[in-house]
């Protein structure tokens, strides 16, 4: 692929990575064409187009998010990491650490864009119904009877639609009943219902994946050390 003649080729205007300056469309499209696998490595490629346009090197640190050693296709620019990485790369995107690719002009952008913006489209339109709650279903029937005094103070209509919302949980992500006797699943949930934290958001994929499992580990290593040992340790 590319070589230092070949970086040294892209700032004349000929030449970028092993391929022609996409500076018009239809270049753009040629020099996708060339780079892109086909068919896709993955069928998650689907949902993540840009898988196509690097090559998986090697997979590395199991458990950690699936991340791998790759080379651009485009480029040749050597990086580890996960997907976003690779969008990073490619469609530019600062604060993931990694280079933006040099063979990516404004014309080849634009068409990655509508690749990942077609890829989007497709997988929504594949997304489950938002079905209404069982309790959302019958709000207008109750507005008509009326709230008694006694559900009122126990506000138990909003009880019933978090109780629906948690079962939906289960049902949709396939989540074990065994679950719902975990004492940190409870202890969530009552920790959240009992203090004033408006507008608190869970934990993201990333977020659960990353800087919490590592904040739990290191607490768990460190109360487990042999000078804490002698401590009582309940997680």
């Amino acid at each position: 692929m590319a070589t230092s003649s070949n970086a040294s080729a892209s700032t004349d205007g000929s030449e970028s990575g092993g391929f022609p300056v996409a500076n018009n469309p239809a270049i753009a499209s040629q020099v996708l064409a060339a780079a892109r696998v086909t068919p896709p490595p993955s069928d998650d490629d689907a949902k993540k187009p840009l898988w196509r346009y690097v090559e998986l090197i090697e997979r590395i640190g199991k458990g950690q998010g699936g991340n791998s050693k790759m080379r651009c296709r485009l480029c040749d620019h050597h990086f580890q990491g996960s997907y976003s990485r690779v969008k990073a790369h490619l469609l530019k995107i600062s604060g993931f650490g990694v280079k933006f690719c040099r063979v990516v002009t404004v014309h080849v952008l634009e068409q990655l864009q509508a690749e990942v913006a077609a890829a989007n489209a497709a997988v929504a339109r594949t997304m489950p119904r938002d079905i209404p709650l069982p309790t959302e279903g019958n709000e207008k029937m109750r507005k008509r009877k009326g709230v008694s005094v006694i559900e009122s103070s126990f506000n138990q209509e909003v009880r019933s639609q978090l109780d629906e919302l948690i079962a939906r949980m289960f049902y949709t992500a396939g989540l074990p009943f065994n679950l719902a006797r975990n004492p940190y699943f409870r202890k969530a949930f009552m920790f959240a219902a009992n203090r004033p934290i408006g507008g608190y958001a869970p934990p993201s994929y990333n977020k659960l994946r990353t800087t919490l499992l590592v904040q739990e580990k290191t607490h768990v290593r460190e109360c487990c050390s042999p000078s804490r040992r002698h401590g009582a340790l309940k997680v």
